[in-house]
C-alpha cells in the first residue's frame, strides 16, 4: 500500500529506501496517511525488518531462493534463516535430497558445521557482552563491528582436526567471510545472531543459563546486545516459545514481551501465559521496594503496555469500550496559588493519570469520534487536521503529540458518551488554577510531593542541572513514579508529559474555545529539567502545535462560566 502510493509520485525505488525522514512532509506522498507513515517507519527504517533485509543484495537473493522453493516465506525470522542456511549448504552439497522423495536432509558434515558455527557465534557474542558490560547499548547500535575472531580461534571452535576445513566450507557457502588475512566474521550480522540463537536455544532447553547472566540484575533494563538473539531463539521454538518467555519472565520482562510480539512463534496456551505475565509484572511496576530504580519500573510497564496487559483502573478502556477514568475528588475551598495568592475553587474531579495512548486511540477509531463534526464546534475556523501518530504508541503511556484543539474535542466526545451533560457537568480541560490546586494541594508546595526536588520522583531529565542520575529519554507508563504523588493521590503531575490547560497563556481569564492565542501547558516533561517540573511553572504553546512531550489530563466539573462549553455540552 505504502510503496504503491510512493510509485504514483514517479519517484524511484532508491529514494523510497533512502528517504531521510518518513515523517517529513517534503518527502511523503500526500495520500499516505498517518497509519501509512507508521507502516513505512516500521518496514523501511527498522534495520531488522524483512523489507530492510531485502535492500541488501545478498539477503534479497536468499529471500528469493527460499521463496522460490515453496512460493512462500516462513512465519518468523528464525525459520527464515534456517532455510537460508540450508539453501547455502545445498549449494555445497551438504544438504541433499533423499532418493525417491522430496525430503531434503543435512549431512553429518553439515550438522557438525552448524553446531560449530553456533559455538563461534556465541564466542563472538560473549566478546560483545564483555565489551559492553556495565554500559547501555543504544537502540540501533550496530554490534557487528565488534564481532570478529581470529581465524585460528574459529578453526578451534569448529573442531580440532577438521576445524580449518569446516571454516573453508563456511566461507565457500558465504556464511563466514575473511577480514584481512587472519580474521573471520559472519557475512551478515543477522547470520551471527541466528547462530547465537541456536546456541542459546540449547542452553535454555538444558537449563544451563539464567537470563540474569545476560542481563545483570542491578541494571537488567539496559540493552546488552543479547536482545535480538533472544527474539530469534524464541522463533526457533516455532510451535510454542513458552519456555523462552518463562526463561525471561523474571529477569527481562521487556525482552520477553518483544519475543511474543516479534519472534513469530506460537504459544500453546497464550491466554494462560499472558495471565501469568500479568500477575508477575503488574505489582512490580509500582513496587518501589522490589524495583527502586524508575528505569526498571518503566521497563516492566513498557512490557505490560506493549502486550496490552495493564488493566489498572484509569489506564485503559472499560467494558463499554470507552476510556476508563479513575476520578479523584478535589474538595473545594481555599488554596495557595502561584507566589502566595489565596484563591478558592469549587470542588471538582480530575483524572488520576494523563489520558493514555489506548484511551485517545478509542476517540480516533470510534465511528462518532475524531471525524464527527460535533466535537469541533465553537472554534473560530476549522482546526481539525489529520491526527499525527504518537511518538510512543504504547497502550499505557500518556498520549502525546496532541494539539489543544484535539484535547478539547476528546473532552467533548467523552462527555457526551458518558452522559455527564445530563448532570449539568462537563468533561473538559482544567484551568491552570484548577490544575495547580490538584498538583500543589492547599499548602503551596513547589512539587506535588513537597518543597524540594527528589531524585527518582518524576520522569524528567535529572542529568540536566545535576538534579539526579535518572533520564529515561522518553515517556513512561503512567503511574510508575508512585513517590511523586500529589496530596490527593494524583500521579505524573511533574514530568512525563506537559498537560494542556483550558485557558490562554497571556490572558488567563480567557477560557473559550475560540481564538488561536497560546494556551497554557503545565507540569514539565520527560525531556525537561527540574525547573520546568515545578507545579508553579507556567508554559504556553500555540493550540495548533503538537510535540512528543505534550499531552493532557481531563477534569469533570461544572462548565466554566466564561467558556463556550455549552456549544458542545448542550448538544
Amino acid at each position: 500500500m505504502v510503496f504503491a502510493a510512493w510509485e504514483k509520485t514517479g519517484r524511484g525505488e532508491d529514494a523510497f529506501w533512502s528517504v531521510a525522514d518518513p515523517y517529513s512532509e517534503d518527502d511523503l506522498p500526500e495520500d499516505i496517511d498517518w497509519s501509512g507513515r507508521r507502516v513505512w517507519r516500521r518496514c523501511v527504517r527498522d534495520p531488522r525488518s524483512l523489507l530492510r533485509l531485502a535492500a541488501n543484495p545478498f539477503m534479497l537473493h536468499m529471500i528469493y531462493q527460499v521463496w522460490r522453493r515453496g512460493r512462500a516465506l516462513p512465519r518468523n525470522r528464525g525459520d527464515l534463516f534456517a532455510m537460508f542456511i540450508d539453501r547455502l549448504l545445498e549449494r555445497e552439497h551438504l544438504v541433499v535430497k533423499q532418493a525417491g522423495t522430496n525430503t531434503w536432509v543435512r549431512t553429518d558434515v553439515a550438522e557438525r558445521l552448524l553446531g560449530g558455527l553456533a559455538g563461534v557465534a556465541m564466542s563472538m557474542q560473549l566478546h560483545v557482552r564483555l565489551f559492553t558490560q556495565g554500559n547501555a547499548v543504544e537502540e540501533g547500535t550496530d554490534l557487528g563491528v565488534l564481532t570478529v575472531l581470529a581465524r585460528r580461534d574459529v578453526a578451534r571452535l569448529l573442531g580440532s582436526g577438521e576445524g580449518s576445513a569446516l571454516a573453508k566450507i563456511a566461507e565457500d557457502a558465504t556464511i563466514l567471510e575473511s577480514v584481512g588475512e587472519h580474521r573471520v566474521r559472519f557475512r551478515h550480522q543477522l547470520l551471527q545472531e541466528y547462530f547465537t540463537a541456536s546456541a542459546l536455544r540449547q542452553l535454555v532447553a538444558e537449563e544451563r543459563l539464567r537470563a540474569e547472566r545476560l542481563w545483570p540484575a542491578e541494571r537488567w533494563w539496559q540493552r546488552t546486545g543479547w536482545e535480538e538473539a533472544a527474539v530469534l531463539c524464541a522463533g526457533l521454538y516455532a510451535n510454542d516459545c513458552t519456555q523462552v518467555i518463562r526463561w525471561l519472565k523474571e529477569d527481562q520482562p521487556e525482552v520477553a514481551a518483544q519475543c511474543i510480539l516479534e519472534s513469530g512463534a506460537e504459544i500453546a496456551d497464550r491466554e494462560a501465559l499472558l495471565r501469568e505475565l500479568h500477575d508477575a509484572w503488574l505489582p512490580r511496576m509500582t513496587d518501589i521496594e522490589r524495583e527502586p530504580m524508575p528505569e526498571a519500573r518503566a521497563a516492566v510497564g513498557l512490557a505490560l503496555g506493549r502486550l496490552e496487559l495493564d488493566d489498572r483502573k484509569g489506564v485503559g478502556l472499560g467494558p463499554d469500550g470507552l476510556p476508563d477514568i479513575d476520578w479523584v475528588e478535589i474538595p473545594g475551598g481555599e488554596f495557595l496559588y502561584q507566589d502566595g495568592e489565596r484563591r478558592t475553587c469549587a470542588p471538582f474531579r480530575i483524572a488520576r493519570y494523563p489520558i493514555t495512548h489506548t484511551q485517545f486511540q478509542a476517540f480516533l477509531t470510534a465511528e462518532d469520534g475524531y471525524e464527527d463534526d460535533r466535537w469541533w464546534a465553537g472554534f473560530d475556523e476549522p482546526v481539525r487536521s489529520e491526527p499525527t501518530e504518537a511518538q510512543w504508541p504504547i497502550a499505557n503511556h500518556p498520549r502525546e503529540t496532541v494539539t489543544w484543539f484535539e484535547a478539547m474535542a476528546f473532552c467533548a466526545w467523552l462527555g457526551r458518551r458518558l452522559g455527564v451533560t445530563v448532570q449539568g457537568l462537563a468533561i473538559r480541560l482544567p484551568t491552570e488554577w484548577e490544575w495547580e490546586r490538584a498538583a500543589r494541594g492547599t499548602d503551596g508546595r513547589i512539587y506535588p510531593w513537597g518543597r524540594n526536588y527528589r531524585p527518582g520522583y518524576a520522569n524528567i531529565d535529572e542529568t540536566s542541572g545535576a538534579a539526579g542520575p535518572h533520564f529515561l529519554g522518553q515517556t513512561s507508563p503512567v503511574g510508575v513514579y508512585p513517590e511523586g504523588a500529589s496530596p490527593n493521590g494524583l500521579l505524573d503531575l511533574a514530568g512525563n508529559v506537559y498537560e494542556w490547560c483550558l485557558n490562554e497563556y497571556s490572558d488567563p481569564g480567557q477560557v473559550g474555545r475560540g481564538g488561536f492565542e497560546s494556551r497554557v501547558l503545565r507540569g514539565g516533561s520527560w525531556i525537561d529539567n527540574r525547573r520546568f517540573a515545578r507545579a508553579v511553572r507556567r508554559n504556553g504553546l500555540y493550540p495548533s502545535l503538537r510535540y512528543g512531550n505534550s499531552g493532557f489530563r481531563i477534569l469533570c466539573g461544572a462548565p466554566h462560566p466564561l467558556s463556550t462549553d455549552s456549544l458542545v455540552t448542550g448538544l
